[in-house]
């Protein structure tokens, strides 16, 4: 179980990747901003990934990435590649 304080409140998704457990979760004043957290089900370790003012749509696991349709308001909806050790993301389609 996860004692983390990024564990607490709502996790809008989740994704394993092996014994970890990726997480989105929204953040910050009026919950604008989506964070992405790594939980390390073995050491009960949690890192953060991202955070950044965007919203993420669609997520799916691809390899060591999640693969999201990304948006902001200053950026229309693309097609990305996240990647979960660093938290860069990778423009696959504008």
């Amino acid at each position: 179980r996860c004692t983390d304080t990024a564990c607490a409140g709502q996790m809008l998704e989740t994704w394993s990747f092996g014994p970890d457990i990726v997480f989105r979760r929204m953040e910050g004043h009026g919950n604008g901003l989506t964070a992405l957290y790594a939980w390390d089900s073995r050491r009960n370790v949690v890192r953060l990934i991202r955070r950044e003012d965007e919203e993420l749509f669609g997520c799916g696991r691809a390899g060591a990435h999640l693969v999201c349709l990304q948006e902001s308001a200053r950026q229309p909806r693309r097609l990305v590649s996240i990647d979960v050790e660093s938290g860069e993301a990778r423009v696959l389609y504008e």
